[in-house]
């Protein structure tokens, strides 16, 4: 099982779209959650449907019409009930049908008002009863060495984020791929 989390600009070009679906194509037994894409809500089903034909999914766009955050899953391998949604998460259990594995996942697009996130984040971690995976783009860094390029990380930008780890036992996880995407 992968869940993936791409930070995807342009997907309103074809040719961004090509690529996801074949990303999606060599993915096919993940969960994937695209951020900061920029499609319209109006357009938003035609191109999930061109991405990820006979996927279900789910998106912010009845709270938020820039609509930041799609979370899509092939529905022969997994559930998603969802329990939230908000302008920068949507959370929700995900079971795999086949097994009797079951976790809560939040997708997440941190605005620049990322303290809203932490108070909403931790109000999640005190009712979570077992394992669960938020990931996405929190538009915060915890190490200096977690920002490519740009200005230099100044100890303020990372107090809030390390804060909310620390208060709520959160902890990064290895990743695989390319860094920054």
């Amino acid at each position: 099982m992968s869940v993936i989390t791409w930070n995807v600009r342009g997907l309103n070009k074809t040719y961004k779209q090509k690529e996801i679906k074949e990303f999606i194509k060599g993915n096919n037994k993940a969960i994937i959650t695209l951020v900061e894409h920029r499609v319209k809500n109006q357009k938003e089903n035609a191109v999930i449907k061109k991405l990820a034909p006979g996927w279900e999914w789910i998106s912010n766009s009845s709270i938020n019409h820039k609509s930041r955050i799609w979370l899509m899953w092939d529905p022969r391998i997994y559930t998603f009930e969802l329990v939230e949604i908000e302008e920068q998460l949507i959370h929700g259990q995900v079971r795999v049908i086949a097994k009797a594995v079951m976790f809560d996942f939040s997708a997440i697009y941190g605005l620049h008002t990322v303290r809203k996130l932490w108070d909403k984040m931790r109000q999640i971690h005190n009712i979570q009863q077992g394992p669960w995976l938020a990931m996405g783009d929190y538009n915060a860094v915890v190490h200096p060495q977690d920002r490519l390029c740009g200005t230099e990380v100044q100890d303020m930008e990372t107090k809030d984020f390390k804060e909310y780890m620390r208060d709520t036992g959160m902890n990064e996880l290895q990743y695989v791929g390319r860094n920054y995407t």
